[in-house]
């Protein structure tokens, strides 16, 4: 079983190692849980780090569907396909 890791915040993120920023994505994940739930009953989808790549990113919309993004830096979305 992997060890879980703990929670960072903003300062402990290096700008050169981007598993940092993944864990950092994690963090907010696990500490809104509540938010994203809210956010959903809205209608709104949610966006968090995929647990199984370092790569990509999951769109969940409120009706279930989860699709496997990119996020790209000019705030574009690429969409790699669903999450089965």
């Amino acid at each position: 079983m992997e060890a879980r890791q703990e929670a960072i915040t903003f300062d402990q993120v290096n700008d050169d190692d981007p598993k940092t920023w993944r864990r950092l994505e994690r963090s907010f994940a696990i500490a809104n849980g509540d938010a994203a739930a809210e956010h959903l009953a809205a209608g709104r989808p949610i966006y968090y780090a995929d647990p199984a790549s370092d790569e990509y990113n999951i769109r969940e919309w409120p009706d279930g569907r989860k699709e496997r993004i990119i996020l790209e830096d000019n705030d574009e979305i690429t969409v790699i396909g669903p999450v089965e």
